[in-house]
């Protein structure tokens, strides 16, 4: 599996990159978001998804992880193939895709070319479950970085499930580094020794 290249953009379409990799030329399908996030010229780093057919062997770009997990997401969908996928993710960006998922948005997904209201409809019914799911493990892994960060800082195991408790009644959403400084403060800012 090719997992992502870097190399000279030698040519670019709204559909395709040429990029040179120490003198082999791989040819990528990309995403229009892929296509206005890249520099005119240079050196590129994209995110790839390698697709093995009975006709062809081939490689998908991406300019972030987000829109690459969006990419692979669509796939599990049943009638949704790699140019499908690509199509949509030209028609929305993986974030808004995710927002679309949650909120059960069809009027969000009607709106991107070639996707009527079945596939709509598949693509809420298949992801949903899997949006909520990832959402819900990013955010306990949130909980258990700052419980692991204030335990570090030698805060009392009561002192940090306090704080966390406070936390969670007060922020129902937080990143790792607002959540531990939100818990110093209600820990009154003190780092024990």
């Amino acid at each position: 599996m090719i997992g992502f290249l870097k190399g000279k953009v030698i040519s670019r379409t709204p559909e395709r990159l040429l990029i040179d990799v120490n003198g082999i030329g791989f040819s990528v399908w990309i995403t229009l978001n892929t296509y206005y996030s890249l520099k005119e010229e240079g050196d590129v780093f994209i995110h790839t998804y390698q697709h093995v057919s009975d006709e062809e062997i081939s490689l998908y770009g991406f300019i972030n992880e987000n829109e690459k997990r969006a990419f692979e997401m669509l796939l599990k969908v049943q009638g949704i193939g790699p140019k499908l996928a690509r199509n949509i993710l030209s028609g929305i960006n993986a974030d808004e895709l995710t927002d679309a998922i949650a909120k059960k948005d069809m009027t969000r997904l009607l709106k991107i070319p070639g996707v009527g209201k079945k596939l709509a409809e598949k693509i809420i019914f298949t992801l949903k479950d899997y949006w909520q799911e990832t959402v819900k493990t990013e955010h306990e892994e949130v909980w258990v970085g700052i419980r692991s960060s204030l335990t570090n800082l030698g805060f009392k195991s009561q002192e940090v499930e306090d704080a966390l408790k406070i936390l969670k009644e007060k922020f129902e959403k937080i990143d790792l580094e607002n959540g531990v400084r939100e818990a110093l403060r209600i820990l009154g800012g003190r780092v024990k020794k």
